[in-house]
């Protein structure tokens, strides 16, 4: 039985950098030269997790890439919309979601940026939908895959664990809702007709 769905955002309900070369492109395009490239990457590790947990925000990665590497990243640069304008809609995601809607509660649980959700909303790339719960990473200040974001996103659903379910495109998300007992699926998104597809037809299986 199901009685809540919730949908991760960047990669399933939007198509972002998942399965693509855009990482790459967008630190080509800001000058990082091809020697940097894995010093970059690393150091973007090591931010990642305070900047989904909404502890620091997209500038600090910014003043890194002038000061440490000294990248020259124009002034009025902002990472933020740079990372925002290379989304895009996934349009073969929008009648599952609106189909599902039609039947259940519905949610999206994300990790976020502080300001992206506003900036995509902004773009208007997410499919026309009333969400009725809303869990970003950096407003709750917890992160997928930690467990407690899950709790949490359990409590705000209202309903019995074995009773959500949960579309992520990363296994490393989707692993901590199995072992609370949610019903998951992984979202290819290399895919996303396909996955689309094959969503609504698992859905419609457990539900």
């Amino acid at each position: 039985m199901i009685s809540f769905v919730y949908f991760d955002v960047g990669g399933v309900v939007i198509k972002d950098f998942s399965g693509t070369n855009k990482w790459n492109e967008m630190k080509h395009e800001l000058g990082v030269p091809d020697d940097l490239m894995t010093s970059v990457d690393e150091a973007w590790k090591k931010y990642k997790g305070p900047i989904d947990n909404g502890d620091i925000n997209l500038q600090k990665i910014e003043n890194m890439l002038r000061d440490e590497f000294h990248i020259p990243i124009p002034k009025n640069y902002s990472m933020l919309d740079d990372f925002v304008n290379r989304f895009e809609q996934n349009p073969s995601i929008w009648p599952v979601i609106k189909e599902i809607h039609t039947t259940h509660r519905i949610g999206l649980l994300t990790n976020m940026y502080i300001g992206m959700f506003d900036k995509i909303i902004k773009r208007n790339i997410l499919p026309p939908e009333q969400w009725d719960v809303f869990i970003d990473s950096s407003i709750v200040h917890m992160k997928k895959p930690d467990k407690n974001i899950y709790e949490y996103a359990q409590r705000q659903a209202g309903v019995p664990a074995s009773e959500i379910f949960f579309i992520d495109n990363l296994e490393r998300n989707i692993l901590p809702a199995k072992e609370l007992g949610w019903q998951t699926f992984f979202y290819d998104s290399k895919n996303p007709e396909e996955s689309s597809k094959l969503l609504l037809e698992t859905f419609y299986a457990q539900k």
